[in-house]
């Protein structure tokens, strides 16, 4: 099992280091992420199902809350058209990985 954790974060941050990814794409990755990470079998994600996922590993609430933020603004460049533009957070959102595994550990 910690065997498939670490993968799933290293498959994660892999992805973000694509160039172009979209907004689309990285919901799809956060999603991919999170089922790996956690044996899940999620074929979609809202924000609140991210934070419940979360805070149920002991998850900090203002770690959530930030994945929340992260992906109620990757749902939205979806739902205004903008869902296959680069999508500019990939930095950001590999730090909060990254933050996401210390907690869980």
């Amino acid at each position: 099992a910690a065997t498939r954790a670490k993968k799933a974060a290293r498959n994660f941050l892999q992805q973000c280091r694509q160039e172009g990814i979209s907004a689309s794409d990285m919901i799809s990755s956060i999603r991919q992420y999170l089922n790996e990470r956690f044996d899940l079998s999620l074929g979609t994600l809202t924000a609140n199902e991210a934070v419940d996922i979360l805070r149920s590993r002991r998850v900090s609430f203002a770690t959530a809350e930030r994945l929340r933020k992260v992906i109620e603004g990757l749902e939205d460049a979806v739902y205004t058209g903008k869902g296959q533009e680069t999508c500019e957070l990939s930095e950001n959102i590999s730090d909060l990985i990254k933050q996401i595994e210390k907690e869980i550990r």
